[in-house]
């Protein structure tokens, strides 16, 4: 139980920058890579959830993956190169 609430305090941790995107309307000079990295790290340990039908599994990295998707798209919506 304690490795899940660690986990989840993880994914929630990029928040306070991505507020900061909010306020500034633009993401300075930060990098795609780790939002990124997130959305690929959590979507195949939720793959691999499936896989093996483990709840905690799917709960926890669905969780990853949207926080992922939302920095990513946070990201993205305020980066002056949208190449």
């Amino acid at each position: 139980v304690l490795c899940t609430i660690f986990t989840v305090m993880m994914f929630l941790s990029p928040t306070s920058m991505v507020q900061i995107w909010w306020a500034n309307r633009s993401v300075g000079d930060a990098s795609i890579v780790p939002p990124l990295s997130m959305v690929a790290n959590c979507f195949l340990w939720f793959l691999y959830g499936l896989m093996k039908l483990n709840f905690s599994v799917l709960l926890i990295n669905g969780i990853g993956v949207l926080c992922g998707i939302y920095y990513t798209y946070s990201f993205y919506r305020f980066s002056s190169q949208k190449e």
